[in-house]
């Protein structure tokens, strides 16, 4: 049965290629097999749909004709006979044809030759996307990690070429060898003979006498890999690292896809992000705010600055630490550090605290504030 690579992916015909991006990372980070409740047959359907149609003229040649020939340019030769425009019941031509559910140019393609259809040409690994959550403290100073994914692989035994040790590679069967088939359809009173991709040996023309019984037949297999990674300083939640040639293998020689980590920066204790700055509310008492104070402010380079407080300063304050902040990514420099001073209010006072704060509202009580004089 052919597959619909849009329904596999859960998107809709019109989905632009972020749409097919976003659905393949997430079904891909669903069914991987690593994962609890991961399924390998699924993972493998994902990564099959997301190369058919993340690739502009593939996805063209699938929406034209199918899972068979998706990765196909097709040629159609003569052989349609008896058309007539009336066989269109008085069908206005400058529409397109698309209240008929076809294009007009599609139809008139089939009256020409185009060359003959190609060979299907190997086609580049598919991409891994991979998500990987990092400290805070990693985020800032950057590290290696060392990653465990499943990736395809060239088979070992046949060394990519399908075919079983000492056996031969063949003329198809199918196709003897063309790579195509010949078939008939019919539109209105139309008769067209169209070339297919052959299914038997998806349009190579040669087969495996005897498929490799390790990959049986696909050239490749799939294999647990360690995979070195650099996370640079500076990274963000929503950064996406490539890594090129650490995907899925290549179909028969074709180069590898690549390996996208998708970062997710874990919270901090105290430090709030907002880009490259980071920001950090200090709470101090009334007392130090009225009469200021030097305060140690720590950094995610763990180094302490010393801050001065000055007398008078008032809740909601903020002093900035310039170039103290988060490295910028891919670049030099680093954003800076806000403080945010939070003057807070004593919950639970002793008996000698309470005297004293009744002494201090005794003061002020003789310089009367601004709101005071109006109540």
């Amino acid at each position: 049965m052919a597959k619909d690579y849009y329904e596999i992916l859960g998107v809709g015909k019109d989905a632009s290629i972020d749409d097919i991006k976003k659905a393949y990372r997430r079904l891909a980070h669903k069914y991987h097999p690593d994962k609890p409740g991961g399924d390998e047959q699924k993972f493998k359907e994902v990564n099959e749909a997301y190369e058919a149609l993340s690739d502009p003229q593939k996805r063209a040649s699938y929406d034209q004709f199918g899972q068979a020939g998706f990765e196909q340019q097709q040629g159609y030769g003569p052989g349609f006979e008896g058309f007539n425009a009336s066989d269109f019941g008085g069908f206005d031509f400058s529409q397109g044809g698309q209240g008929f559910g076809f294009n007009m140019g599609d139809i008139f393609d089939l009256f020409f030759d185009r060359g003959g259809a190609q060979r299907q040409a190997t086609s580049r690994g598919v991409d891994i996307e991979q998500e990987l959550e990092i400290d805070f403290r990693d985020a800032f100073f950057g590290k290696d990690y060392e990653l465990e994914i499943k990736r395809q692989e060239k088979c070992p035994r046949c060394r990519g070429n399908t075919a079983e040790p000492g056996t031969k590679i063949v003329d198809c069967t199918e196709c003897r060898g063309k790579g195509q088939v010949e078939r008939t359809r019919r539109i209105f009173s139309m008769q067209f003979t169209e070339l297919d991709t052959c299914p038997k040996c998806h349009g190579e023309g040669k087969m495996a006498e005897v498929p490799c019984k390790e990959c049986q037949g696909q050239g490749r297999t799939l294999v647990t890999k360690t995979v070195k990674v650099k996370i640079p300083p500076g990274v963000n939640t929503g950064n996406v690292l490539r890594f090129p040639d650490e995907g899925n293998a290549g179909d028969k020689g074709a180069p590898n896809g690549d390996l996208n980590i998708l970062i997710k920066v874990k919270p901090h204790e105290i430090f709030e992000r907002e880009g490259d700055n980071i920001l950090i509310n200090v709470p101090i008492s009334f007392s130090k705010a009225a009469l200021g104070i030097n305060l140690n402010i720590p950094t995610p380079g763990e180094e302490k600055i010393e801050l001065r407080i000055p007398a008078g300063t008032q809740s909601g304050e903020t002093f900035n630490l310039k170039g103290k902040g988060m490295p910028h990514f891919g670049r030099s420099g680093q954003g800076d550090i806000e403080v945010k001073i939070k003057v807070e209010t004593p919950k639970r006072l002793s008996k000698e605290e309470k005297e004293l704060f009744q002494r201090l509202s005794d003061m002020e009580k003789e310089r009367p504030s601004f709101w005071q004089r109006w109540v």
